[in-house]
């Protein structure tokens, strides 16, 4: 009898969901997929993962998503070249 994993690793998950790691790590951060830390291996319930996959994604990053990365230093281009 194979018993299924409660937790799965990033790398698992992102075979599972056909991403990259660095993809599912963005989801991890953006709180788009729920992780537990367990010393120094970042684990995602696969109860989650399954849901993730069924639910419907944004094709634009949210508000707080454009609010973090302004946050983090990272300002839009404009085209406004008369501050020159």
């Amino acid at each position: 009898m194979q018993t299924e994993k409660v937790l799965i690793s990033k790398k698992e998950a992102a075979n599972l969901l056909s991403l990259s790691v660095r993809s599912v790590e963005y989801l991890i951060q953006f709180r788009e997929l729920p992780s537990r830390r367990i010393g120094r291996r970042v684990l995602i319930p696969r109860q989650a993962l399954e849901q993730f996959a069924r639910r419907d994604h944004r094709t634009k990053p949210s508000k707080k998503q454009k609010q973090m990365t302004t946050a983090l230093g990272e300002k839009e281009e404009s085209n406004d070249y008369s501050e020159r």
